[in-house]
């Protein structure tokens, strides 16, 4: 990281230079800004990360001013970063402001471009909606969840191959949202759904989908009744994937853990 963090450094101080002669260099100024942030922003120096990607959106906003159809999805995608900051430092209040930042600008990018942006939008809804089941708003973020599901099963329709794990997802979060909220029959449809989705993906790649099918598994068999077929048979399939993955993947060995 050393090396990366020097080249990083050593960029962005060039790009001042001659960004102070003409203008032309405030892009890659933003850039150098940003590819620091991203490198900062799982080490202890958030703070740094945090100014690198305000400087950053700065300059982008005043570029879009004159460029919109240039920067703007840069705007967006700085702010989108920025909310993940705030959301993993604990500051909701500001990751929501800049989630909401980020999802108008990607609203008005998917009228021309749907299928590039759309992607975005869902994201983004899926995002706020744990952040306001966190600060107990379930309604808010049952509602923020179907909008990214509606979103995404649209694109799975045009594109399977590339949507249809992100329609899993959302099958699964609503499924959690709805088991918390005593929709216990909302909650195994979905589950089951998402199973339905998994299952086939895990076939095809087991490294990436065979954890998903273990979490959705040891989060479904709770549903039914306590040592009935269903659950065990539930558990069971969980246990034996996680055995395999508890090594690499820290939801399968709490699944692990939690079953032996």
């Amino acid at each position: 990281m050393k090396k990366a963090e020097d080249l990083y450094l050593e960029a962005l101080k060039v790009r001042r230079q001659l960004a102070k002669k003409t203008e032309a260099f405030l892009p890659d100024v933003a850039t150098s800004c940003y590819n620091l942030a991203n490198l900062y922003r799982n080490t202890p120096r958030q703070r740094h990360a945090e100014t690198l990607l305000l400087d950053a959106l700065d300059i982008r906003r005043k570029l879009a001013e004159k460029q919109p159809e240039i920067h703007l999805p840069y705007v967006a995608t700085i702010c989108n970063a920025s909310a993940v900051l705030y959301s993993e430092t604990q500051r909701p209040d500001k990751a929501i402001s800049m989630y909401i930042k980020a999802l108008n600008i990607y609203l008005q990018l998917a009228k021309k471009q749907p299928e590039t942006y759309l992607p975005n939008v869902a994201d983004i809804y899926n995002n706020l909606a744990a952040l306001c089941y966190d600060s107990k708003q379930p309604d808010e973020a049952e509602q923020l969840h179907l909008e990214a599901l509606s979103i995404r099963l649209q694109l799975s329709e045009q594109r399977p191959e590339a949507f249809l794990p992100d329609v899993a997802q959302s099958y699964n979060n609503l499924a959690i949202l709805y088991s918390n909220t005593s929709r216990l029959n909302d909650a195994v449809t979905l589950f089951l759904k998402a199973l339905k989705i998994y299952r086939p993906l895990a076939e095809k790649e087991p490294e990436a989908y065979l954890p998903d099918v273990a979490r959705t598994c040891f989060n479904l068999a709770p549903l039914y009744e306590k040592n009935s077929p269903s659950a065990d048979a539930l558990f069971k399939e969980a246990l034996t994937i996680a055995t395999c993955f508890k090594d690499t993947d820290p939801d399968c060995r709490q699944i692990y853990d939690a079953l032996t």
